[in-house]
């Protein structure tokens, strides 16, 4: 007796690989491809081929064929050397730290890497600078809204923004509000603001004399990725570690040379990173560039984490039944993260 769904053709799912097929009421099962019988090779005794007829006969083995070579070079199918034969090959390997790489520990692996000690919350000198009211803007709440709205709701005509698009748009606007602080604070006009920049690349061109910038002062990570390349906060973090560390060691062999030595004066960078609602915020200074052993004076990070700046920026109401969820528009913003954000920018100038 036959299922309706089996009389109209539909063939059923089945947890086995084999397929039912249903064809006007009949039954046929689908055969699996018979496998390739293995060689069998037995020590001493070379099996009969088919090699010297030059094609296929049944009952004979299936001959191995050599490797073909080409006469010629050919550009498509060049073997470079092996890397054992190139001559810049090292017996101890280097692991590269990318924009994409993540690493595994998150914080405690970047922790370990850069011989450091972390210390939750951010130096005093800059809380200081972010509670005092003389170092705000003028009407510093209203305008950070805008800037939150015109990245979120203005700047694309998409009623659902990527975060490649509205994350630097809220940076920029950011660091606008802040360098409008200028005329108070003059040693601000003495920084610059380089994007996309490799710190290789970087600091061999700030080796020249002369140069204004040699220093960085904050690096802003800005996550704008999607989908699979996305960093989490942990991740995130570790990021932050690593790229902070080596812009201050690039500066440490500058001013110190190559050789591996507790630094006369800590050099210290400040780092911001965000995927355009979520902040982190980390000092990081550097004290010592021996990072053989774990004894002695280590590095210091003070990090303060998961900072929210708004909770949500929507440009059409959530309704879940029939009650709104989350309304439309900007909720749930924050004034203490975008103070912390002025302070680190300030922090130096002031």
């Amino acid at each position: 007796m036959w299922s309706r769904a089996s009389r109209i053709g539909v063939a059923p799912v089945f947890s086995d690989c084999r397929v039912l097929h249903v064809t006007a009421g009949r039954l046929i099962r689908a055969q699996r491809p018979k496998k390739k019988p293995e060689l069998v090779e037995i020590p001493g005794l070379e099996p009969i081929t088919y090699w010297d007829r030059m094609h296929f006969v049944p009952g004979l083995a299936e001959p191995k064929y050599p490797a073909w070579e080409r006469d010629g070079e050919d550009p498509f199918r060049r073997r470079g050397p092996r890397y054992e034969e190139m001559p810049l090959y090292k017996e101890r390997p280097c692991y590269t730290f990318h924009q994409r790489a993540k690493l595994l520990e998150g914080v405690k692996q970047a922790l370990w890497l850069t011989k450091s000690k972390l210390i939750d919350g951010l130096p005093q000198q800059i809380l200081s600078i972010a509670e005092d009211p003389a170092y705000r803007i003028v009407n510093q709440d209203e305008r950070v809204k805008l800037a939150i709205s015109h990245a979120r709701f203005w700047s694309a005509p998409e009623i659902r923004p990527k975060r490649d698009r509205f994350c630097p748009a809220l940076i920029q606007d950011l660091l606008h509000l802040c360098r409008i602080q200028q005329p108070q604070f003059p040693a601000l006009g003495n920084r610059m603001l380089a994007e996309n920049y490799r710190v290789s690349a970087t600091w061999e061109r700030g080796f020249q004399d002369g140069y204004p910038f040699p220093h960085a002062h904050t690096l802003y990570i800005i996550d704008s990725s999607v989908n699979a390349t996305l960093f989490k906060p942990e991740p995130l973090r570790a990021k932050m570690i690593m790229f902070t560390f080596a812009n201050a060691l690039a500066r440490a062999k500058i001013l110190y040379g190559e050789e591996p030595k507790v630094l006369d004066n800590p050099i210290t960078i400040q780092c911001i990173g965000t995927n355009g609602r979520l902040f982190q915020f980390l000092v990081f200074q550097l004290n010592t560039t021996d990072l053989l052993s774990n004894d002695g004076i280590k590095n210091l990070i003070w990090l303060d984490q998961d900072q929210l700046l708004y909770d949500y920026a929507k440009c059409l109401p959530v309704i879940k039944k029939k009650m709104v969820q989350v309304p439309a528009g900007l909720s749930g913003y924050s004034h203490e993260t975008f103070s912390k954000f002025l302070a680190l920018y300030l922090h130096g100038a002031v």
